[in-house]
């Protein structure tokens, strides 16, 4: 008698294993098309490298290429900032980011006085 329902609670396992597979790679497919990419995390530890003296983070925008992430960072600056200055903090900043975390392609930075 159980062996008459095998092949039905057969399909049904397959069934909800192809559905749980569908929706996680409809999530990721749909948020890259979107230009999206969720990683709290890294952003916060973005954050953290990047806001050192007098180095503002207005915010973070992450987008996934493939296997890597393209980052784009607004900065609040003094004021009393020059261009230079301005220069020698992105350096800092690129190359820090590059050095900590791993996978990142593309850093853009810029700038906005207080």
């Amino acid at each position: 008698m159980v062996v008459d329902y095998m092949d039905a609670i057969g399909g049904i396992a397959v069934g909800i294993f192809i559905i749980t597979v569908s929706y996680v790679v409809l999530k990721q497919a749909s948020l890259a098309l979107l230009d999206a990419y969720h990683n709290p995390e890294l952003a916060e530890d973005i954050r953290k490298i990047v806001e050192v003296n007098g180095v503002t983070v207005n915010h973070i925008l992450l987008r996934a290429a493939g296997p890597y992430i393209h980052a784009e960072i607004h900065l609040w600056v003094d004021s009393s900032t020059t261009i230079a200055q301005l220069d020698q903090i992105k350096d800092r900043i690129n190359s820090s980011l590059r050095k900590k975390i791993t996978g990142i392609q593309r850093i853009i930075i810029t700038a906005r006085s207080r």
